[in-house]
């Protein structure tokens, strides 16, 4: 007899899922049809996770992005108003056959992510900082477009 395979078993890898969330996924009745679509929803989540603030002169982007070594594992770049953030995070846990990982949420690897800016700011005077896995952007708020790669300033 052939065993049914549960659909949202691939869930369970994905971080910030548990297994409370899927069981409450599993009882809900969802608007679409197929587990495929169901899938495809969840892997929109946005990675590195983001906090944009604002204050009377400056937007800050704060980003969580663990694991990075050097400043050339990150570029930053403003174009218009779209902040792209691309770069690759070295594993927090190193290979080796005396463990194994029982449940890995961290990322690491390569990543991309494209930020529209809720308001036009100014690439002049921006600043980059890095350290203990945050990676801070502060742009000056402008009227202006222009595009521009940021330097990131790595504190240890």
């Amino acid at each position: 007899m052939a065993m049914e395979r549960n659909p949202f078993e691939t869930l369970k890898n994905l971080p910030y899922m548990n297994e409370e969330v899927l069981k409450e996924l599993t009882n809900m009745k969802w608007p679409w049809q197929g587990s495929a679509d169901i899938l495809s929803a969840f892997s929109q989540r946005k990675w590195p996770p983001i906090t944009i603030t604002e204050t009377a002169t400056e937007l800050i982007v704060t980003l969580a992005i663990p694991g990075l070594q050097k400043p050339s594992d990150v570029k930053v770049e403003l174009s218009g108003n779209t902040l792209n953030i691309r770069g690759k995070s070295a594993p927090a846990i190193q290979s080796s056959p005396v463990f194994k990982v029982h449940q890995q949420e961290l990322h690491e690897g390569e990543f991309n992510r494209n930020i529209d800016l809720p308001i036009p700011v100014s690439s002049k005077g921006a600043r980059a900082n890095y350290q203990q896995g945050i990676l801070e952007i502060k742009f000056m708020k402008s009227v202006g477009a222009q595009t521009e790669t940021l330097t990131i300033n790595f504190y240890r």
